[in-house]
């Protein structure tokens, strides 16, 4: 058995190095057994600098996913690793359904945070635009107001010229 979960790892591992030129976002791969990191590699925009080797913490989206046999999605603090990111970890498991391995997929949050830094500012700018449409609306009832005592009052200012 433990030549076939070496090897469900190793299928993942043959695969790590073409993985972000796969998919569509920066996106590093960390693949591990049960203890440690067999293999990382960054992502073009993001670097955590883990080595393989180095043995797996309660802290690690990995060891999460070992633990409790499921898919782990974290956003993970930069204390970590120094730069904060979202960990997206996933069970591996051998042929008779044993969780052998984690498989990591790791995404910078820049993108996140801009969009959010951009949705802070929209924000902003609505509630400017609503509150200068809220004055545009005063201003147009008032003068609208004004035309009609300017029409009412019309006829009574003419009359007396015209005697």
């Amino acid at each position: 058995m433990q030549k076939e979960a070496t090897g469900m790892l190793g299928h993942f591992m043959a695969i790590a190095p073409f993985f972000n030129e796969m998919i569509l976002e920066d996106s590093g791969i960390c693949i591990t057994d049960l203890e440690k990191v067999l293999y990382y590699k960054p992502a073009k925009e993001l670097n955590l600098k883990i080595q393989a080797g180095l043995p797996l913490r309660p802290e690690m989206a990995a060891h999460a996913a070992i633990s409790e046999n499921v898919r782990i999605i974290r956003r993970m603090p930069a204390m970590l690793h120094g730069i904060p990111f979202i960990a997206i970890a996933n069970p591996v498991y051998d042929g008779t359904g044993q969780v052998v391995g984690a498989v990591v997929v790791i995404q910078s949050v820049e993108l996140q945070e801009e969009i959010k830094r951009i949705s802070t500012v929209l924000e902003k700018s609505m509630a400017i635009i609503a509150g200068t449409v809220d004055e545009v609306v005063a201003q147009t009832n008032e003068i609208a107001i004004l035309s009609k005592l300017l029409a009412q009052s019309k006829p009574e200012s003419v009359n007396p010229v015209n005697e």
